[in-house]
């Protein structure tokens, strides 16, 4: 199981540069967990509102350990495009990433469940 997910967090790093064009892991994670614990996400049912790109919601499942991440983003206006959906999507595959889900609607629309979520997430949106 640690070989697996260590696999996981290589192939995410390779992709996070990829997408990034090199920008500093230590940058990304200072942004994407300032103020956040780790342990907050362990086993948890996370919403990721204004997924984008999708990085941090992936980073929510693979070193938070999500029980499950659920991003959402209506890939619209400036900053988002049907390259950001069509890439999220792909890293999910690639990973091999059954706890994440990505929802393309607007957020005050979307049907979900009551009590679906034990974390919602909105950072940079």
């Amino acid at each position: 199981m640690k070989r697996e997910c260590l696999s996981k967090e290589r192939q995410f790093w390779q992709l996070y540069e990829i997408a990034t064009k090199n920008n500093s892991k230590e940058k990304f994670i200072y942004h994407t967990y300032y103020g956040l614990e780790l342990e907050w996400f362990k086993g948890k049912r996370i919403l990721d509102v204004g997924a984008g790109s999708g990085l941090k919601t992936l980073c929510y499942a693979i070193f938070g350990q999500a029980n499950c991440v659920t991003g959402i983003d209506e890939y619209r206006g400036e900053g988002s495009s049907a390259e950001n959906k069509g890439r999220i999507r792909s890293y999910v595959e690639t990973l091999d990433l059954k706890n994440v889900t990505i929802v393309v609607d607007d957020l005050m629309k979307h049907k979900f469940k009551p009590n679906e979520f034990d974390v919602i997430i909105a950072t940079d949106t």
